[in-house]
């Protein structure tokens, strides 16, 4: 029988779910298979550590959330209930993510209402513009009960002034989605797969999580891997990378991007 290392701490989540894993009968070879890595400059897609005798967290986690229908119940009682949802972008074939995905809808609906009573039409770009800034906001806002001081004032200025004051309310009472409170985590957080796939990439984290909401309310955004205008972040007087991802969504001869980990929304 061959030996196998385990490379990760004992009592980390990762440990933890290695364990539910091998009490559902998950043994190491079939853990020992590698995981993806994706250097987007090059688009190019490796996989490291295949049958190496070592398990890693990466593989882990990549076995456990590819098949998470089979073992959300091991995922669920030993790293939170904050992996599925984001996991599968929204996926409505699954059902774990039934209320999460009410609450979404809910809010488009009512998003939808309010700008609708602000004078803008569906079919425009402006009503779309608003209708993302909004999802952005709701993404973006801490969860029930908690403050939305922290929250970007010119985001929350452009609601004020386009009369949607309704709608920072309704974020307010409701709650959104608390990616202003995320840290950086690729054990815990809900896209792991594609984190690990990205050097634990905080911006792809979230990014992801806000075109899914986009894609539930129709909104065509792309993703923008580095940096198109440089100087649009100087601000930030840090070097974010190459591999930065944000959002961008087209509105009335306007690029306008989304960037959850910088929180900032702008067009430019």
């Amino acid at each position: 029988m061959p030996t196998y290392t385990v490379t990760f701490e004992k009592e980390s989540p990762t440990w933890n779910l290695y364990q539910g894993l091998k009490k559902d009968g998950v043994k190491d070879s079939d853990l020992d298979q590698g995981y993806p890595k994706t250097d987007y400059v090059n688009k190019k897609r490796t996989t490291i550590g295949k049958n190496d005798r070592k398990i890693q967290k990466e593989e882990v986690l990549d076995y456990a959330l590819e098949r998470h229908e089979r073992y959300r119940l091991a995922i669920k009682g030993t790293m939170g209930d904050v992996i599925p949802w984001g996991l599968d972008d929204l996926d409505p074939k699954t059902d774990f993510d039934h209320d999460l995905r009410e609450k979404i809808s809910a809010a488009i609906t009512y998003f939808e209402e309010k700008i609708t009573q602000a004078g803008h039409k569906k079919d425009k770009d402006r009503f779309k513009e608003l209708l993302a800034v909004s999802l952005y906001t709701f993404a973006m806002a801490s969860k029930k009960n908690k403050s939305m001081i922290r929250f970007p004032k010119n985001v929350m200025d452009e609601l004020t002034k386009a009369g949607l004051k309704d709608i920072i309310s309704y974020i307010g009472k409701e709650g959104g989605l608390g990616l202003i409170d995320f840290k950086s985590d690729c054990e815990l957080e809900a896209t792991a797969l594609e984190a690990l796939k990205n050097n634990c990439s905080e911006c792809t984290e979230m990014s992801k999580i806000l075109y899914a909401l986009f894609n539930m309310a129709g909104l065509k955004a792309k993703f923008i891997y580095g940096l198109p205008k440089p100087e649009f972040y100087k601000k930030f007087q840090k070097d974010i990378g190459e591999l930065h991802v944000s959002l961008a969504l087209k509105s009335n001869e306007k690029i306008r991007i989304f960037d959850c980990a910088l929180e900032l929304s702008d067009a430019k």
